[in-house]
Parts: C-alpha cells; sequence; structure tokens
C-alpha cells in the first residue's frame, strides 16, 4: 500500500537542496536499472529483492507520484475530467498548457489554426488559441456537459498578447517523494545512500550553453547586416477562439486567456459569440520515401516504399522503419548473414495508445528485393510471383508431385557466395515433370534447412546482353538500331521459348568492368556485343571470375582482325571456350543464336541461393513428395578466395522526406551519388548495404518534446509492460511466459526522449522559445559485419525551425543561438562523436572571412574535400557557416541567418552524432547471434523488423535443435533455463541502456531518464 503523500514542491530545473534532489534521482536511476528480480545471477552486489515488495511494485509507486504532477497532462486531464466540474477545466486548459503561435512569424490564422491536436498537446504542454478550445470543448463534451467552440471579441494590444505568451516556467516532478516514501523504497531494495550513484549536471543552468553560444556569436561576421526574425504580435481580436457550454440550465462562455475575466463570461459581454469555423491543421503531411541504387545502372533510383502521414498522426511517437529477412525465428538459429538475400522493407508508428486497426492503417510493406536488385513481386489474388516481371506460377503444393521417379541435380558455384541449382524432374517415360511449385521441394545444405529462390518453373532461359554504346560501335548497333535488334532477338527468342527473358545492359569501353559484373549474375547465357575497343584493364583474378561465370557469346559487330581486339574477344567468352560470333549480318547473328540456345540442356526448374562459407564443401540435397524422391550433391566455390568482386547488387539505400516544400535527402547505407564518383562502386558499397539492411531506422517526431512527467510516465509504462513476462518465467510458467513475450511489441528506443526533449526553460517571463516545425530525429543502427564494430548513429533534422520571440529581435536571435546549443551538448554527451566534440579544439571561421582572407583559393584548388568544401561552404545556403580554418575535421556549425537557430553538421552531413558498439560479427555468425549480441550490448533496442526479444530468439533456438535432432527429452527444462538466463544480461535486456558517458547526465528530464537507464561499461555485470 503506498503511503499518502505530502504535497512538498521541487523545481526540477534547479532545487534549492541539490544533495537530496540528487538522492531522489538517484534512487530512480538504480532501481530502474538493476536487474535484482531475477535470483539465477551470483554477484552479490546486485540489488536484492525484498519479499513484500520489488522493483516492479516499487516503479508502480514511482509511476503514481509522477502521474500525481500536474505536468502529466494526460493523467491531469482525466482527472479533471472526472470531476465534471467546467471551471477547473477552463483553469486546466489556461494555466497548464502553455500557448503558442501555430506559425513562426505571426498569429495569422489563430481562429483556425491547429498544430498538432489534442494527443500532441497533452503531451508537450503547448497549444495554439484553436487548439486550446478545442481541448476544452472535448473535456466537456466528455464529461457529457454540452459545448461547442465559438468566437468572441477582444481587446488585446501588443503588450497584453506578450503576457500571454511570456510567463515563468517552474515544472515540478517529485513534488510528493518525501523523505518517508523514500526510505520505504530504499528498505525495500534493501539500498543505502552509499549506494546510490554520484551525479552531475550537462549544461548546469546553460553556462555550456551559454559560453558555445558566445563563442559562436563573437565569430559571426556583419552582425549589423543581421536581418532578426520579426514577429507580429496582433491579436485576432473578432475571432478569438472561446467555448460556449451549458451549465445549470444556463449558456455559460469560458474565455481561455485572460485570468481576470470571470468565470462563464465572456470577455466583451455585450459583444456578439457566434459559432467558430472548422479548424484546420497547418503542419504540412510528412512523406517517407525509400529508394535504391544498384550498380548496373547507378544512375536510375528505385522507390522501395512510400507513406504520407499527417503532421499530428506521428508527434509523439517512434516511427520505425526495418527490413523483414523473410526468415522465421526457428530458420535464424542455423542461418549465417552471408545466406540471406531477400529482404523487404516496412514502415510502422509505434505507440501502446494504437489499436490493431490503427497500426494495421498507418504501416506500409514495401517493395521484396534481393541483394542483387531483382524486385519479387507477389500477387497474393493470383497465387503467384513476379521476378524483375518474370512471373512464376505459384499455389499450394501440386498433385503432380506424384509423378515424379528421378529427380537430376546439377549445381553453379563460382565466386561465393552466389549458388544457382538446376532440376529435371522426370517421370517412368523420361520426361521432364512440368506444374511443380517451390512448395513441392524441400531443401537442405549440410543438413540445415535453406529456401532458395525460385527463378524459373518453365523451360525460359533467361538471357543477358550487353551492349557497347561507345561511337565506335557501327550504326546498326547504336540507339535505334541496337533497340531494333534487341526487339527483333526477343521475339525469336519466344518462339521458341514462350517464357524467356531477355535483359540488357549499355555499356561503356570499360568491357572488363561490365565483364566483372556479370560474371557474378545468374543467367543462362549472356551475349556480349562489342567492336573490342576496350578502354579497361585486366584485374588479378579477372580471367578467374570470367571463366566461373555464365556462358558468354561475344558479338563481333565489326569483325574485327586487330590481335589486341582478338584478345578482348578471346578473354570476354572464356566460359564458352571462345564462342565468337561474326555479328556484321544481324538476321544471321540472330539465327545463330537461336541455334546456340537450342544447344543448351535448359532445366524446367532453377533456383538460386547464397551457400555457407563455413566449409570448404557443402552438401546440397532436395527432396520430394515428402522425401520419396530425392537428389544430393556436394559442391564448392571455384574461387572460394576472389570475393573482391560484385555482380548485380543494390549499392545505395536512401531515404526522402518532404514536408510542405522542404525536402531532405539522407544516404541510409552506401554509394552517395554526389559526392561519390561512379567508378568509386564497389563491394564497400554493397556491404554497407547489407549491413545495414540487418539494422534499423527508428524515426522520432516531436513538437515541443514532451513534458518531464509525460517523458517519465511514458518510460515507466515501457517498463512495467515487462511485467507479466517476467513474473511468469519466474514462477516457471512456460506457456504464460510465451504469451506475454507475443504481446510484447512494443519498439521504443528511451533515448528519443533525450534527444526530443523540451529546451531548457523554453518559456520565460520574457521570452518564448519554439519549434514553429516538426522536430524529428533519426536514430539507425547498422550491423558490424565483417567490421570491428557495430554503430548507432543519430540525424537530428532541420525540420524543427526553431524561433524566439522576445520584445528585442537582436536578443532574440542570441537567445535561441542559446537555447539550440543546448542540443549539441546533447549530443556530446550521448555520442562518442559530434559536431561539439569535433570542434572543440579547432580554430573557426565563417564562410564570409575565409572568402575575404582567399582562404577558398588555397583550399579548392586540390585536395580530397573540393567537393565537400564547394558545395557546403563556399556555396550552400544563406545561413552562417562556422568550420575549422585548419581544416581538423570537416564538421561545422550552422547558424540561421534570421533566427539564430544552431545546427551542428557532422562530416557525413548527419546532425547528431556516432556510437560504436563494440560487437563484432562475421559472415559465418548466425542471425540469431546478431539479435542475441546486439541486445545484450544495447538492450531494448529494436533492431530487426518485429524487433525480436532476446529471451524469444534463444527459445526458439533450442526448439529449433529439438526438431532437427527429434529429441524433445529436455525441451522444458532447456526452455526454461534458457529464459531465466544469467541475471547481469537480463538487466541489459529489460533496461534500455542509453548511450553516452555514464559520470554525466543531463540536468531536468535527463537525470531521471539517463539513470532510469543506467547500462553502462560501469554496469556491475560482465
Amino acid at each position: 500500500m503506498v503511503p499518502k503523500l505530502l504535497n512538498a514542491s521541487l523545481n526540477m530545473s534547479f532545487s534549492p537542496d541539490r544533495r537530496e534532489f540528487f538522492k531522489k534521482l538517484a534512487l530512480f536511476g538504480m532501481v530502474s536499472s538493476s536487474g535484482a528480480w531475477l535470483s539465477a545471477c551470483d554477484d552479490d552486489s546486485l540489488l536484492k529483492e525484498e519479499a513484500e515488495g520489488g522493483v516492479f511494485q516499487v516503479w508502480k509507486e514511482m509511476q503514481q507520484l509522477i502521474q500525481s504532477s500536474q505536468t502529466c497532462l494526460t493523467e491531469s486531464y482525466i482527472r479533471v475530467k472526472e470531476s465534471r466540474d467546467p471551471k477547473k477545466m477552463l483553469e486546466f486548459v489556461r494555466d497548464s498548457i502553455y500557448l503558442i503561435p501555430a506559425n513562426a512569424s505571426s498569429l495569422r490564422g489563430m481562429g483556425t489554426a491547429m498544430r498538432q491536436g489534442t494527443r500532441g498537446v497533452l503531451r508537450d504542454g503547448f497549444a495554439t488559441p484553436r487548439e486550446k478550445a478545442e481541448i476544452l470543448a472535448q473535456l466537456l463534451v466528455e464529461a457529457n456537459i454540452p459545448a461547442k467552440v465559438v468566437y468572441e471579441r477582444t481587446d488585446f494590444d501588443e503588450q497584453k498578447v506578450k503576457s500571454l505568451f511570456f510567463r515563468a516556467n517552474e515544472e515540478k516532478i517529485l513534488a510528493d517523494l518525501d523523505e518517508e516514501l523514500l526510505d520505504r523504497w530504499m528498505k525495500m531494495l534493501k539500498v543505502s545512500e552509499s549506494d546510490l550513484p554520484t551525479l552531475t549536471y550537462i549544461n548546469s543552468e546553460e553556462k555550456d550553453a551559454g559560453m558555445l553560444a558566445e563563442r559562436l556569436w563573437d565569430l559571426l561576421p556583419e552582425k549589423d547586416r543581421i536581418r532578426y526574425h520579426k514577429f507580429d504580435f496582433r491579436w485576432d481580436n473578432s475571432r478569438c477562439p472561446a467555448v460556449r457550454f451549458q451549465w445549470n440550465g444556463q449558456e455559460q462562455i469560458a474565455h481561455l486567456f485572460d485570468s481576470s475575466v470571470t468565470f462563464g463570461n465572456a470577455f466583451d459581454l455585450a459583444s456578439t459569440i457566434k459559432l467558430a469555423d472548422p479548424p484546420k491543421y497547418v503542419l504540412a503531411p510528412i512523406e517517407f520515401s525509400l529508394s535504391y541504387r544498384d550498380n548496373i545502372t547507378p544512375e536510375e533510383e528505385t522507390i522501395l516504399l512510400s507513406k504520407t502521414y499527417q503532421a499530428q498522426e506521428l508527434v509523439g511517437r517512434q516511427l520505425h522503419l526495418g527490413f523483414y529477412h523473410g526468415l522465421d525465428l526457428l530458420e535464424q538459429a542455423s542461418t549465417s548473414f552471408n545466406q540471406v538475400r531477400v529482404f523487404t522493407p516496412a514502415i510502422s508508428i509505434q505507440s501502446p495508445d494504437l489499436n490493431e486497426q490503427e497500426q494495421s492503417r498507418l504501416a506500409e510493406v514495401g517493395q521484396t528485393v534481393t541483394l542483387e536488385a531483382d524486385r519479387i513481386e507477389v500477387n497474393q489474388k493470383e497465387k503467384s510471383l513476379r521476378i524483375n516481371g518474370f512471373q512464376i506460377e505459384g499455389g499450394k503444393v501440386s498433385s503432380v508431385a506424384k509423378e515424379v521417379v528421378s529427380l537430376q541435380l546439377k549445381i553453379s558455384a563460382g565466386l561465393p557466395s552466389l549458388v544457382k541449382f538446376s532440376l529435371w524432374p522426370m517421370d517412368e517415360k523420361g520426361k521432364p515433370v512440368e506444374g511443380l511449385n517451390a512448395s513441392d521441394f524441400t531443401f537442405s545444405e549440410n543438413g540445415m534447412g535453406i529456401n532458395p529462390l525460385m527463378e524459373s518453373n518453365e523451360f525460359a532461359p533467361k538471357v543477358l546482353i550487353l551492349y557497347d554504346t561507345s561511337l565506335s560501335m557501327p550504326l546498326q548497333y547504336r540507339n535505334e538500331g541496337m533497340n531494333e535488334f534487341l526487339n527483333t532477338l526477343e521475339n525469336d527468342i519466344r518462339q521458341n521459348y514462350p517464357k524467356a527473358s531477355l535483359s540488357s545492359w549499355a555499356t561503356d569501353s570499360a568491357l572488363y568492368q561490365w565483364m566483372r559484373k556479370a560474371s557474378l549474375s545468374s543467367f543462362d547465357l549472356i551475349l556480349f556485343a562489342t567492336d573490342g575497343d576496350n578502354q579497361d584493364e585486366l584485374k588479378e583474378g579477372d580471367l578467374d571470375t570470367f571463366q566461373a561465370g555464365p556462358p558468354v557469346i561475344v558479338l563481333d559487330v565489326t569483325h574485327s582482325t586487330r590481335g589486341r581486339n582478338q584478345e578482348v574477344f578471346a578473354n570476354l567468352s572464356l566460359s564458352s571456350d571462345g564462342k565468337i560470333i561474326d555479328a556484321r549480318d544481324q538476321k544471321i547473328t540472330q539465327e545463330e543464336i537461336i541455334r546456340q540456345l537450342g544447344q543448351m540442356d535448359l532445366p524446367p526448374y532453377v533456383f538460386t541461393f547464397y551457400g555457407s562459407l563455413q566449409q570448404e564443401k557443402n552438401l546440397l540435397r532436395v527432396s520430394l513428395d515428402e522425401d520419396r524422391i530425392f537428389a544430393e550433391e556436394t559442391y564448392e566455390f571455384k574461387f572460394r578466395d576472389k570475393t573482391q568482386a560484385i555482380g548485380p547488387k543494390i549499392i545505395g539505400v536512401y531515404l526522402r522526406i518532404k514536408i510542405g516544400n522542404q525536402n531532405i535527402e539522407k544516404v541510409l547505407a552506401g554509394w552517395d551519388p554526389v559526392t561519390d564518383k561512379a567508378d568509386s562502386i564497389g563491394k564497400n558499397h554493397s556491404d554497407e548495404v547489407r549491413n545495414f539492411l540487418f539494422g534499423s531506422l527508428l524515426i522520432g517526431v516531436e513538437g515541443q518534446g514532451p513534458t518531464y512527467a509525460n517523458a517519465l510516465n511514458e518510460l515507466l509504462n515501457f517498463r512495467l509492460s515487462h511485467q507479466a513476462r517476467i513474473e511468469a518465467l519466474k514462477n516457471e510458467n512456460l506457456e504464460e511466459t510465451l504469451q506475454a513475450m507475443e504481446k510484447s511489441n512494443w519498439i521504443y528506443d528511451p533515448l528519443m526522449i533525450h534527444l526530443l526533449s523540451p529546451l531548457p526553460d523554453q518559456v520565460t517571463t520574457g521570452s518564448l522559445t519554439f519549434a514553429s516545425g516538426i522536430r524529428m530525429v533519426l536514430l539507425k543502427r547498422t550491423v558490424g559485419i565483417n567490421q570491428e564494430f557495430s554503430e548507432d548513429s543519430v540525424d537530428i533534422l532541420p525540420t524543427a525551425d526553431f524561433v524566439t520571440i522576445s520584445a528585442d529581435v537582436k536578443e532574440s536571435f542570441q537567445i535561441n543561438l542559446r537555447k539550440t546549443a543546448h542540443l549539441a551538448l546533447i549530443e556530446d554527451a550521448f555520442f562518442e562523436e559530434s559536431t561539439y566534440s569535433l570542434l572543440s579544439d579547432s580554430g573557426l571561421i565563417s564562410t564570409e572571412l575565409a572568402k575575404e582572407r582567399n582562404w577558398f583559393d588555397d583550399h579548392l584548388r586540390d585536395g580530397p574535400n573540393i567537393s565537400f568544401i564547394r558545395e557546403n561552404w563556399f556555396r550552400g545556403d544563406s545561413s552562417f557557416k562556422l568550420f575549422s580554418e585548419e581544416l581538423h575535421t570537416m564538421a561545422y556549425w550552422q547558424i540561421h541567418r534570421q533566427s539564430g537557430e544552431l545546427l551542428g553538421i557532422l562530416p557525413d552531413l548527419t546532425g547528431g552524432g556516432k556510437r560504436k558498439i563494440y560487437t563484432r560479427y562475421d559472415d559465418l555468425n548466425t542471425v540469431i547471434q546478431n539479435y542475441t549480441r546486439t541486445l545484450n550490448k544495447n538492450p531494448g533496442r529494436s533492431i530487426g523488423f518485429l524487433g525480436f526479444h532476446l529471451m524469444l530468439l534463444r527459445l526458439y533456438a533450442i526448439a529449433s535443435h529439438a526438431i532437427k535432432t527429434m529429441d524433445t527429452s529436455n525441451l522444458e527444462e532447456d526452455v526454461l533455463k534458457a529464459l531465466q538466463m544469467d541475471a547481469c544480461e537480463a538487466a541489459h535486456f529489460i533496461h534500455s541502456g542509453l548511450s553516452g558517458r555514464p559520470q554525466k547526465i543531463m540536468g531536468g528530464l535527463a537525470n531521471l531518464i539517463r539513470l532510469m537507464d543506467k547500462t553502462t561499461d560501469e554496469f556491475p555485470c560482465k
């Protein structure tokens, strides 16, 4: 039972009693970050759980205390609604919610303008005039009091309007956490005051932000020419939102702004009250677009997924963009990274307040694609799929499998790790059995089940033609002549093979470069039309690569007799033992191609997959009809060590965010078409894409940022959502544990609360600083396969458009600079690399001063950063740019020329920070190890498409072993043992460890949350 709470008060920002304040913060953090509710850990330094309470009970009492705060607006709203007191409702909306304009420069449209709606207002405590009226009307109606939003007349002058915006901000939290309750919690957990961690503030009393802002202000050029941001304080006195309601049998008016107006009266008793116009949301919709580029046509961008949201749908929520790799939980335990090639992107809103129908409406599944950029389209209605437009018939398990009496298998494995195999299922008459589906077959490699991709289930050859586009090519093989040749050839091939597919790649004169890509493809036949004039050189291993690929026939379009050209033809056609066609006569050439196709032993069924690299030789087994018929063959990669060449691959993944007229383009992984040259495309880009696809992206969206109390309440909700699972686990109830785990699908990262927390003292008696746009943060996880570390990176997007309004425009600029400098300090606190850390010891110079000193003349002459400097510092937009004069780093500060908003820009043009996670994987690690290791290092962080939980993965690994070995004798015991893992790991998993430096925390909100998520290198677990 919770003891009676006293009404003490404590200012969150700066308590007069620091020691007592820190003691309270420290207990909050220590309780929330311990794993003491599990008894499996032998580490006596962990907290012990008392029988009558425990951490969940303390969390509940903490939440009750937090919810009692007036600034926990979601709970205050419920309390005031239940009171059914219109006066209390009015006071709540008028006094507990701050007023902000709907846009950056004026109060235009204040009678209708809405920014984020009720849910967003109750989250951050800021509302437009119309939003205040809408919330009060909603409160009254929900309390069964008839109410409507109306317009009333006022006579507010500029000074009066300023007084509505500028007011004291004294958010109080932990007001009722008295010494008695604090001691009770500590006794429940057997914690003494000496056990509590020592804390220090980041940006205490805004001193650090003030120093940074002052330094940057001093470096700004031509201050007398700054056209400072101005705000028009004129109030629409003829359309002031108010609420008309019925109370005690009378019609009354709720005036929302001047507290001196008598309750129930309009501001002007003589004025006419009229019904308000419908509200209008003024924030632009937010459109997300995910795309990729491949190394065959890198100049073209292909859309994978797009989704548009209304701003009010996203505020206060996290958007998850993940990639489903097609493996169920059982398969993850036996599938290594290098074997996964098919990914489906999906975007969804993560919020516990959404029901299943809302979640479905707000989610979008994108285009399935392979790492080779093959597009897979599934038609559920027709029960078929298409790969790059080529239809594969599908459906249920067919009946014709019974007709198969023998099965022939042929494997082609050249360079790692694409394996192509062909199947000939034969009937008793020796004829191929057609009409089989992929589901009729069962596949395994080295005894482990695999899911190869069916690329053909008919006699349908896949032909690729590469054609040289250089000007030395004859006219009949250029432009329209080449198009006509391709169309005629495809028609001729289809006459013999109706389901055949013909693809074409236009090449330049780097013939060997294109042959490298084609040799790593899965085509049945490659044709290369060229005159042999080659501008490329053979590299080490090229001939092995060419020989390992599909058969290549060279179309000699000029019948060249030059020795150098003949050598090129011979090298290109190695895989076909030197087949070269004199292609001067196109008709004869086409006939010869058809004849060559007819000589090929084309299979009715073709599959591809990524083979295992765990051993030199691998056994592939294919069976039919419940293993009645099977075939198996051992294969090994012919050129196992030639792994630097890449065939067709996705080499870049991109995100575009469009908000009104603002377009933001981000390179999520791989090749940057702006800064990287096309001839630099290589395996490093495709590997980076692969590593990102095993990771994920969280997008946090806020208005002004949640109130401290709302943020803590949300975090405790997340903590408590694990209670059912943990209690079932402790009781060794496997069924209830699994049920609870299945329900726990809330993907949530508390780091967003820090990155999107309110600015300190956003509202004062002399100023108001607010985000006139939408605050957005990208939190990207890239898995470090074949790298030293995995990486978290944060990108604070330039969408907030912070402005400050005050009595003086110059002062507004300087305040805004100081307030937004706080965000740079947050980045520095949580990440190893930030703009603040990179530039802290550098001498800075502005673009204007650099031009005056001819600095650009020297640095735009040569060097690796010419393009970066020219595009971002020399040209760029109209913002002030301050960067390292000695080029110690390419990071720089960007300051809005009118408002003073500060952004820190990293060398990769993101605005945030980076953190290395030292969990190394290689190609041979299984997918399940990815989630296990990463969750141990970064608990609570959802990495995959569904954010699989660590213990669930372990559970299914055991189940997978039981299924494969058919030994279930110890299954129940093994499962429970896995679920009751080391308490140290469990603490890491459950308690969403935030990144950053353990010795530093932020003031205010982050003090509590940083402690509640204290999983760091100093955590007392191995």
